[in-house]
């Protein structure tokens, strides 16, 4: 693979082994891993795991039905040792782990003929900043893609259901965003508030007409003075409120273990529930709307 990788040189990253991935994330399975997991002989490694299928049919982001690793009852994956280990990595060595426990806490997609590195902040070594430049992953990257995936193949960056953004243009408006998050002069709420000023400003209309590439670079210079300049009290329109209630909502309301698997009556429980914290979170922002006159 001779694309080169784009990823935050500022983050760091070695594997502490804490086992927090195996807990809070749900690993989806490529075509054959499950038979692959499945052909593992467990006999006199662990007899929890003899016998038991490693799949779970769950619905993957865009409502594809997939498979994913079976977790236990608090939501462990069911290969965690109770040192907090991967007894498939411990018995049968790394290659036989599905590729996106390999992948963690990376995802790779091609931009703009790069390849452009994701980082799951959700890993503790990468939001605590352990461990070695992510400089030194690179290797690693090119033989886990070369080996696994080949070239990763070209997405559709869709603005709407009629129109998508070019590798191009994504890629410039996500270095722009960069700068704004980078920018200390701001507190970190108005680097936010750029941040979403900026995304929902620079994909109106056509972004790929030419007066587009020009607006976007004269909101790059001037968003920051103009946030800088505008209170926020009676100033965050229905798309940032939207946003700062739904990130409060997972704060205090993490996905419980196994939900995705629910069905029917336990499935509409859960729903219900989630609009009943959502029309407590509305009520109480416009009581203080009210109040504030904002």
């Amino acid at each position: 693979m001779s694309a080169d990788f784009d990823y935050p040189s500022d983050l760091r990253f070695t594997c502490s082994g804490c086992g927090d991935c195996c807990v809070n994330t749900n690993i989806l399975l490529r075509p054959g891993e499950a038979d692959a997991l499945g052909g593992l002989d467990w006999e006199g490694r662990a007899d929890d795991l003899v016998g038991v299928s490693p799949g779970v049919g769950a619905k993957a982001p865009g409502g594809m039905s997939r498979q994913r690793l079976r977790k236990r009852e608090d939501g462990r994956c069911i290969y965690l040792g109770s040192d907090s280990q991967c007894r498939i990595h411990e018995h049968f060595g790394a290659a036989r782990k599905p590729l996106m426990c390999r992948m963690y806490p990376f995802h790779f997609y091609p931009l703009n003929e790069r390849i452009a590195v994701d980082c799951a902040f959700s890993c503790r070594a990468v939001s605590l900043g352990q461990g070695a430049p992510l400089k030194a992953q690179v290797p690693e990257w090119r033989l886990l893609l070369q080996a696994e995936l080949g070239s990763p193949r070209p997405r559709k960056h869709l603005l709407n259901a009629r129109s998508a953004l070019s590798d191009e243009i994504l890629w410039q408006i996500e270095q722009y965003v960069l700068v704004f998050l980078d920018d200390t002069s701001m507190s970190l709420f108005d680097r936010v508030r750029c941040l979403l000023e900026y995304s929902r400003l620079a994909t109106t209309g056509d972004p790929s007409t030419e007066s587009a590439a020009v607006l976007r670079q004269a909101l790059a210079k001037g968003l920051p003075i103009q946030i800088g300049k505008m209170p926020w009290e009676g100033q965050i329109d229905r798309t940032q409120r939207a946003v700062f209630f739904q990130w409060l909502y997972l704060v205090l309301n993490p996905t419980a273990a196994n939900e995705d698997l629910l069905r029917g009556p336990s499935l509409e429980a859960a729903k219900r529930k989630r609009v009943a914290i959502g029309n407590r979170y509305r009520k109480a922002n416009q009581a203080h709307t009210s109040t504030t006159g904002s």
